[in-house]
């Protein structure tokens, strides 16, 4: 879990906005099993379980944070497109 705290505070410190996305996507991902793992039939639940133990689990609060620093950085390049434009 450790590794996977590191790397979402590097997706934040980097700016990068793939790895910003992924923290996101990982973040939403989780949520949707979560709930399949409590409302889901047996055979989605089983399924569940099995992929919530395979992924990293991101906090809501770093997703957020995540979030908020693609939104910033794709409103920088939007910018830069319409002065371009």
């Amino acid at each position: 879990m450790d590794g996977d705290a590191v790397s979402v505070e590097q997706a934040l410190s980097s700016g990068d906005i793939d790895e910003l996305l992924k923290v996101w996507e990982d973040f939403n991902r989780g949520e949707t099993w979560r709930e399949i793992s409590v409302t889901g039939s047996d055979q989605a639940r089983a399924a569940a379980v099995q992929f919530l133990a395979e992924v990293s689990e991101v906090a809501a609060l770093k997703a957020l944070r995540a979030n908020a620093k693609a939104v910033e950085l794709l409103t920088g390049w939007r910018w830069f497109v319409i002065k371009s434009a």
